[in-house]
């Protein structure tokens, strides 16, 4: 990796320290602040256990997915773009999916597990056609994470963006009235 990239140790020591942080949270809300609310309105849709297996697993995923997407230098090339927009999918459909898995009374195993997939499917499509203008980068003040400047389109036949006349504003900003 280059640049700001993190290095696997780096990564490594990161996860631990969003692990430990989502989880220390997590176990406050769910444990003590909100543990009535959880149980009132959910009423007879909670289950009367914890299923252990879904709750391991979006502890594992989730701070690797904030790890991942948040503390990683921009993206180096177009696929490493779309694989971020499939890791988001499956951040945010996989703790919906793995927390109704883990206390929803009766929740499917092969309901969570198809709308997670889709999850991802979604975000990377979505993500597919937001990233080749680049507007996150644009957004944050940051540099083109690609080759281009940012004014390119999808071309369907290459799946590379392809570029598209930008119309540029002449003369200087305008002020806002205080």
């Amino acid at each position: 990796m280059t640049g700001s990239r993190l290095t696997a140790a780096r990564f490594a020591l990161a996860y631990v320290v969003v692990l430990m942080v989502v989880v220390a949270l997590d176990a406050i809300w769910l444990g003590f602040l909100a543990r009535d609310l959880y149980r009132r309105e959910m009423g007879g849709l909670m289950s009367d256990s914890v299923r252990v297996v879904p709750v391991a697993l979006f502890y594992l995923l989730y701070p690797l997915a904030l790890v991942y997407l948040v503390l990683f230098g921009a993206p180096a090339a177009w696929g490493e773009a779309l694989l971020r927009s499939a890791v988001l999918g499956l951040a945010a459909y996989g703790a919906y999916d793995l927390t109704n898995m883990a206390v929803v009374r009766g929740w499917s195993v092969q309901l969570g597990l198809v709308d997670w997939a889709w999850g991802a499917i979604a975000a990377t499509v979505a993500g597919r056609r937001r990233l080749c203008g680049n507007l996150g980068s644009r957004l944050a003040g940051r540099g083109r994470p690609w080759e281009g400047d940012g004014g390119e389109t999808p071309s369907a036949a290459s799946g590379k963006c392809a570029r598209k006349p930008r119309h540029r504003r002449v003369g200087p900003p305008e002020r806002l009235p205080h």
